[in-house]
């Protein structure tokens, strides 16, 4: 009996290690494209971040028209990589592009300058938002609903205010990004694969598959002055909830 418990017990911890030295998980995540890397100083405005993405493209983004990649430095199980995210430099932004006549789907996070946050027009904690994402995901093709028809028309917007905390900012990035890679390893294993054992092809495959698409507002949400900006400002004059006493709603 003493002999089954050791080799269980080795098992376990062979299957901890090998999780914990999983490469796959960082290889998914981190952006390894050429597309510049830029340096976000979140307290600064906007128009300015925008400036800053702008002198790192030759051609006028806002001719464009469209979104624009780059990738910030980022940390992925303590591994220092990059994360790709989106700016978008279409209407309104680029006041002489057309009014767009698409659909777009957005999973909407808000953070006002008391650190609260407004998921998609509701109230919740930090610690809540992994599992509101991987629902969002399972409901990917659900036609009841205002949900995308494919994968790769999840888009998370990330808007802040610019006194938002920095740590807080980039807290919110990871945790979109683990409830991603959750989810992304949950569909391998349905398939009787395991994730850690991917080869590089098939990385790549899962990352044009379940492609993670994070947008930065940059003011677009200011310019269309939806209602949920207004309820967002109206949380600034709540005083500040305690987590233990935070009730999420989702």
């Amino acid at each position: 009996m003493k002999t089954v418990l050791k080799v269980l017990t080795i098992l376990t911890l062979i299957s901890c290690s090998t999780r914990n030295n999983c490469e796959n998980r960082f290889n998914f995540l981190s952006c390894d494209s050429d597309i510049p890397i830029i340096q976000i100083e979140y307290s600064k405005h906007s128009d300015s971040i925008r400036d800053e993405i702008q002198n790192q493209f030759k051609e006028d983004l806002c001719e464009r028209c469209s979104w624009v990649d780059f990738k910030i430095p980022f940390e992925f199980d303590n591994k220092k990589g990059y994360l790709k995210v989106i700016a978008d430099f279409d209407y309104p932004i680029g006041k002489n592009c057309p009014v767009p006549m698409r659909v777009r789907y957005y999973y909407t996070i808000m953070i006002n300058r008391n650190n609260q946050l407004l998921v998609n027009g509701q109230l919740m904690h930090i610690d809540s938002l992994k599992s509101s994402i991987i629902k969002y995901y399972d409901n990917v093709g659900n036609p009841e609903g205002n949900y995308p028809e494919k994968y790769n028309q999840v888009n998370f917007l990330l808007f802040w205010d610019r006194e938002t905390e920095t740590s807080l900012i980039e807290k919110l990035m990871t945790e979109i990004s683990k409830a991603h890679l959750s989810f992304v390893e949950q569909k391998v294993a349905v398939n009787g694969f395991e994730f850690c054992k991917l080869t590089i092809s098939e990385l790549e495959d899962l990352k044009n598959k379940y492609p993670l698409r994070i947008e930065f507002d940059l003011g677009k949400i200011e310019r269309m002055k939806p209602p949920n900006i207004e309820k967002l400002k109206e949380l600034e004059s709540i005083e500040t909830i305690e987590d233990s006493e935070f009730e999420t709603e989702i």
